[in-house]
């Protein structure tokens, strides 16, 4: 046996010389009576066998070990016994274990490239979930050979286009991201509404993803060319070889949306689904069912275009209802006004008895508070009686006297008393204080 085969304390003992008297050598068990290797037994042997046969079975029988005897154990049989598996220390001069190489580039989303170093944060951001979903294919061909162990870990910037400014301040906080952008969008259509055509337009992605666009119905109502030119409007909004209006609130607006389709308005808590599908719907407008041309046959009544695009969002509702573990879903109706109160008090109603059985609910950048004259109730919301008894409570209310009829189309329409007047009120949603500059 050979000394580096035992436990530590083990191998000093050996080393020490003779052990003590009565106690037989380690390593070398005491021999038995009868035991081939004997005096006694290997004499009987020789006179039996013989010399050469006697030899040979004294020399078999030291090579068979009982438990705990023998050679040193390797492997599973040493850590089981306690016994230390042997560890030897690498030849001089032989090869270490091979460190393994580490990432050093990142990809650059707008050269399409590797590069090495750190991104300038002053030029470069990090791509949202979108952007890198368009480069997948590339990234998961080319990780690994970048010394990357998962496509997600590859770092993927991409030059800015736009930089923030200014805030975000107090007026952000009240309206999601997307609901802001959403208002923008109406603002910057309203650009092409002649004087005396809609006040208002309302704003909404669709169930379709397209961007759903309507004014107000009536004598004011929105023309087939006005459409048009709303809709060029915002397609040169999108351009950037289109020149800014030269109008410090409309720039705001136009150098955000821009921003918006450009990638840079995601970042941080910006990086949201809902706005990037404002972004998409945004290449896609949609007017159908929006009462373009509708001049109400002429007659007093108006339907507001925010009442006439959450009707085609209820119908949806309706048709597609959502599962309790889906939770509420949130459809944001953006425009250029604020909702007046009976839109105000409809949304409401639209929520508490439609949208509460059907796991959704509409939001809006608030109301105004102001009663007109000749307000449409929608027909979605005149069928459901708790939803048409609670917004015809709230308009009594306020406007003693005031009562529905019954116009020549068969909707119902706002009559108020002669000697009611609304207090005026600022019907425009409160400005962001944030803003942002092409770099």
């Amino acid at each position: 046996m050979r000394a580096h085969d035992l436990p530590e304390a083990l191998g000093k003992e050996t080393r020490k010389g003779a052990p003590a008297v009565g106690r037989p050598a380690i390593g070398r068990p005491e021999l038995q009576p009868g035991h081939p290797s004997a005096p006694s037994a290997a004499l009987a042997l020789q006179r039996a066998i013989g010399n050469t046969a006697t030899t040979r079975v004294v020399e078999e029988s030291r090579h068979r070990h009982g438990a705990g005897s023998g050679h040193g154990r390797t492997g599973a049989g040493a850590a089981a016994s306690g016994t230390p598996t042997v560890q030897r220390a690498p030849a001089p001069g032989a090869a270490g274990p091979k460190e393994e190489a580490k990432p050093t580039e990142w990809f650059n989303a707008t050269t399409g490239k590797w590069q090495g170093g750190q991104p300038d944060p002053e030029t470069m951001r990090p791509a949202h979930g979108g952007e890198r979903l368009l480069l997948k294919p590339k990234l998961e061909a080319e990780y690994a050979a970048k010394h990357y162990t998962d496509v997600g870990q590859v770092p993927v910037f991409k030059a800015r286009a736009y930089r923030r400014k200014k805030g975000p301040g107090p007026a952000s906080t009240g309206r999601s991201p997307e609901l802001r952008m959403l208002d923008r969008l109406g603002r910057l259509g309203m650009s092409q509404i002649r004087p005396e055509g809609t006040p208002h337009l309302a704003t909404s992605v669709m169930p379709n993803g397209r961007l759903g666009i309507a004014g107000n119905t009536g004598r004011s109502h929105v023309t087939g060319a006005e459409r048009d030119n709303v809709n060029q409007e915002l397609a040169d909004v999108q351009d950037e070889s289109v020149e800014p209006y030269g109008q410090r609130r409309m720039d705001k607006d136009l150098h955000k949306v821009r921003a918006m389709q450009a990638g840079d308005y995601f970042e941080g808590a910006y990086n949201r689904p809902q706005l990037g599908a404002v972004a998409k719907a945004l290449k896609n407008p949609d007017w159908s069912g929006s009462g373009v041309g509708d001049n109400n046959g002429g007659q007093p009544g108006s339907q507001h275009g925010e009442m006439t695009l959450l009707g085609q969002h209820i119908a949806d509702w309706k048709a597609n209802p959502r599962q309790r573990e889906q939770g509420m879903k949130t459809v944001d109706m953006g425009g250029v006004k604020l909702a007046c109160a009976a839109c105000q008090w409809a949304f409401e109603a639209a929520n508490q008895f439609i949208g509460s059985k059907y796991g959704y609910r509409v939001a809006a950048s608030g109301g105004h508070g102001m009663l007109f004259r000749n307000w449409i109730m929608p027909k979605w919301l005149a069928e459901v009686p708790e939803a048409r008894k609670y917004v015809e409570s709230k308009i009594k209310a306020k406007a003693p006297g005031a009562r529905f009829y019954e116009g020549s189309s068969g909707a119902l329409v706002l009559y108020l008393p002669k000697d009611y007047k609304s207090a005026d009120a600022d019907q425009d949603p409160a400005e962001s204080e944030s803003e942002w500059e092409p770099i």
